[in-house]
């Protein structure tokens, strides 16, 4: 394993600049004294300055004023105003209503006011309550040919007699010009309620926004759609408009102030994100007729009868209410207490005698006590553990606690081996599939499940907002009756069924972004409906860890609990965070808003980080930020967030420091080295992909990491796998989009500095950053190498075709019995040849690249020499440079 150092240098300097920016205050400009409206011929208008006092008074009854800082209100200036209107437009209302006149100058002047001073570094984020002001529809159109400013409006749009005329504000109002695709519409009818609203956000406002990564985010924050709104009549609830805003804090480092399909159809051709999306004529729908097992886009609603029981599509999920209803339902909210404050932010979960697990025959195993000590000095350096509260003394799990998802005679055989000699745990340790045993371990073991059910027990009293657990051995492949795959018992899982036997629970998300399938959560919980399993994972058609088909998409679940458990199997190589991100807006937060949990876990493995030795994805630690956030909305903000896998120190450290200061609330860093440079996007839209309809849905956001890696296929450039060797993700960092920045100046010089004395990997790590180059660092040797055999006789022929189907791309040679079959991104022969046969390591017959199945990583080795002299004097007719 290559030491964790090696991580990209430009990597750690921003993870390292990001964390040391604070949360700053959030600003409040209020203005109480407002001239009284001079309009006689609006008597009943719905906007009045009593409205705002009553949201002042609101504000204050929850005590959220004297938690902001306050920011003087002030009227713009002339000039100001003639930025955006014109000097006929100032003069019409400053004679027609000089009170109208005097508030929107005042509150034009705040918002100016108050975005210098976030923009200054003075403010987090902030809110203006000053006014109110009648919308302007003409105020949309301010930007329709700046592509600086992305305009996103949602509204009630019914015709002539909406508060919008369609020209204004229907979908296909783009933009022009520079800005064709940065205006945004989204016309709702009048019975959009919190469901559409959320399924704007996730399936258009999100993805978009984080491709265009926006400096600052403004919102136009009208309330008309709340409600009880008498003039809109739509039935947005208070809740709602936090989430949404919530949602909009990822952006932007925090710096804030019916028709979905139509709409993507009308923006794909600028954003990547929706370059997925084809345009179908006539013929197609007849060629669909004609096929009919071929997936093909609908803009249709299902009828409820063809939905499972319990579920509706939009505004059929409830009926239609009167005004007598929604009366009856804001009395509700208004009744309900608010929720309390819990006494701690952050409870964190930890004990250093997990350390006493360690494999003493091979301690440089990648599941070793240093990953616990990297996470906890990362939180240490960055201030962060001094701001958790922490357990005096963390307890041990109990017999009845573990009993409830795992069977007696596995918790009997991880008893005995309490104090064994060395010896014997490593024969008790090869019945199992990749376990190693120390006399320590059981113990270790039943203080990791512990913290996760102290912290339950701590989120679920109030005592904590949210916990974050760094323990282990992790847990989430611990089946019920045996241990697997590093992990003894399941962390999670006990501490789930502990959230719903104790606390009286019945709908617990767990969520599992670690790279391999949880394969133990799933089976504890495969017919249950009160948990509701979400696994994002590599698959690779089912060859990768824990090599089953038991994770792929077709797993739903059985019984009472068929339909709660969602897998998304990825079976590409070099998925990072721009997938992730698609995955998590397209799937996971729209089934965990449906499913409404009381309780969310996140199974945290960061073995999909950039630089993990045995995931080989990118997935840079600021989006495991930017992933728990937006989980961080759900229940209430109860979420756990437990250590799973991760075994590059860096990385794994960088990540799970990332979530804690999500969990904070600290200012999320922006995530712009996941996008391409945005105007690179109207070129052309991305390729399709052919597989999934969910790995249609990431490829156009693949970004920077797919450039960085090319868009072939690496059988194309003769690649098997996509992992660097030692532990190394190069592939899939990517560099920076043309003409955007990765970081501050400060950062930026400081990532100069250090590639000055820098070892060559590292400069080469840093140079792909920048250039967005591909490289790959080969492991110095194996274990395997034992298994190559002397060449044949007669050498290897570099044009021989895979002995299966006859194939000619993307061959691979066996090292050990000298057939030739197809790789991966053909038909899989040499894949199944190593499942069947055992035989670990091939020669590339494209680019001579020797990988060795077991390890997962390119090999280079005095011992294939031989074998790469021959392939290459059949490929290129000369010997082979020394």
């Amino acid at each position: 394993m290559r030491p964790s150092g090696e991580l990209c240098v430009w990597l750690v300097l921003q993870c390292d600049a990001a964390a040391a920016v604070g949360r700053l205050p959030t600003g409040l400009v209020l203005e109480e004294r407002l001239p009284e409206p001079t309009t006689p011929d609006q008597p009943n208008r719905p906007t009045s300055p009593t409205q705002l006092a009553d949201v002042w008074d609101r504000c204050r009854q929850l005590g959220l004023v004297d938690r902001c800082a306050r920011v003087p209100a002030r009227p713009a200036t002339d000039e100001q105003l003639l930025t955006c209107h014109s000097a006929e437009h100032v003069e019409m209302w400053r004679q027609r209503d000089q009170a109208a006149f005097c508030r929107a100058a005042l509150a034009a002047g705040s918002a100016i006011e108050l975005t210098d001073q976030i923009l200054e570094g003075k403010l987090q984020n902030g809110f203006v309550m000053v006014g109110p002001t009648e919308p302007d529809p003409a105020a949309d159109r301010a930007f329709y040919e700046d592509d600086r400013v992305l305009v996103f409006s949602t509204h009630r749009l019914e015709g002539a007699g909406s508060p919008r005329q369609p020209a204004d504000g229907d979908f296909d109002a783009a933009g022009a010009g520079q800005g064709a695709g940065f205006t945004w519409n989204v016309p709702l009818d009048g019975a959009a309620g919190d469901a559409e609203l959320l399924a704007v956000w996730h399936r258009l406002l999100l993805p978009a926004a984080y491709e265009f990564a926006p400096d600052l985010v403004v919102v136009s924050a009208g309330f008309g759609a709340a409600l009880g709104n008498p003039k809109v009549g739509m039935r947005v609830t208070p809740a709602c408009f936090g989430h949404l805003t919530h949602a909009l804090l990822a952006l932007a480092a925090g710096r804030l102030e019916t028709t979905i399909l139509d709409v993507m159809c009308a923006h794909h051709s600028v954003f990547r994100c929706f370059s997925h999306l084809e345009t179908f004529s006539a013929a197609d729908a007849a060629a669909a007729a004609e096929m009919p097992d071929c997936h093909w886009p609908s803009a249709g609603r299902l009828p409820d009868a063809a939905l499972p029981a319990g579920l509706g599509t939009g505004s059929e999920a409830e009926p239609e209410a009167g005004a007598q209803d929604h009366g009856e339902l804001l009395n509700r909210l208004l009744l309900a207490p608010p929720t309390p404050t819990p006494a701690h932010r952050v409870y964190l979960a930890t004990d250093r005698q997990m350390l006493r697990h360690r494999n003493t025959s091979d301690p440089q195993h990648p599941e070793r006590p240093e990953r616990l000590t990297a996470v906890m000095s990362r939180l240490a350096d960055w201030g962060l553990d001094g701001r958790c509260h922490r357990p005096a003394e963390p307890r041990r799990v109990s017999e009845d606690q573990l009993l409830a998802v795992h069977e007696p005679a596995h918790l009997a055989a991880m008893a005995d081996t309490a104090g064994q000699p060395a010896d014997e745990l490593d024969r008790q340790a090869e019945r199992y599939d990749s376990v190693y045993l120390a006399p320590d371990s059981y113990d270790c073991a039943l203080l990791a499940a512990g913290c996760v059910v102290e912290a339950v027990d701590s989120v679920l009293s109030g005592e904590g907002g949210a916990a974050a657990c760094v323990v282990r051995p992790p847990g989430h492949h611990a089946e019920p009756h045996t241990p697997h795959g590093f992990c003894l018992f399941n962390n999670v899982a006990v501490a789930a069924r502990h959230a719903c036997r104790a606390h009286g629970l019945s709908r617990v998300l767990v969520v599992d972004w670690d790279v391999h399938h949880g394969n133990g959560i799933q089976h504890m919980f495969y017919e249950d409906r009160d948990v509701l399993y979400l696994s994002l994972h590599r698959h690779d058609h089912g060859f990768f860890f824990p090599m089953s088909d038991d994770g792929d998409h077709d797993r739903v679940g059985e019984g009472a609990g068929r339909g709660f458990n969602v897998n998304v199997p990825w079976n590409r190589a070099r998925m990072a965070g721009a997938e992730y991100l698609a995955a998590f807006l397209a799937v996971v937060l729209p089934v965990a808003y449906q499913f409404a949990p009381e309780l969310v876990f996140v199974s945290a493995g960061f073995d999909a980080a950039r630089g993990d030795p045995l995931g080989g994805y990118g997935v840079a630690p600021e989006v495991y930020g930017h992933l728990t956030h937006h989980l961080a909305a759900l229940a209430g903000g109860r979420l756990v967030v437990a250590l799973e896998g991760g075994y590059n120190l860096t990385s794994v450290a960088y990540s799970m420091a990332m979530c804690v200061r999500a969990l904070l609330g600290d200012p999320l860093d922006a995530v712009r080295r996941l996008v391409r440079e945005r105007h690179a996007a109207a070129a052309g839209p991305a390729e399709p992909s052919s597989q999934t309809e969910l790995d249609g849905q990431t490829e156009g956001l693949s970004h920077t990491e797919r450039a960085a890696a090319g868009s072939e296929e690496p059988g194309d450039t003769g690649g098997e796998e996509p992992e660097a060797a030692g532990g190394e993700e190069l592939g899939a960092t990517g560099g920076s989009a043309p003409g955007e920045e990765l970081v501050a100046g400060a950062t930026a010089a400081a990532a100069a500095a250090a590639a000055e004395s820098a070892t060559i990997a590292e400069c080469l790590l840093l140079q792909q950053e920048l250039d967005g180059m591909y490289a790959v660092i080969p492991l110095p040797g194996c274990p395997h190498l034992s298994t190559v055999c002397e060449l044949p006789a007669a050498g290897i022929d570099a044009s021989e075709p895979c002995c299966e189907c006859g194939d000619l791309q993307e061959n691979w040679v066996c090292l050990t019995c000298y057939q030739v079959c197809c790789g991966r991104y053909r038909a899989c022969h040499m894949l199944d040849h190593g499942a069947v046969s055992g035989h670990c390591m091939v020669l590339s017959l494209a680019d001579l690249s020797v990988w060795c199945y077991v390890c997962e990583a390119y090999v280079h080795h005095e011992r294939l020499i031989a074998a790469k002299r021959s392939a290459h004097r059949s490929k290129f007719g000369v010997d082979m440079p020394v």
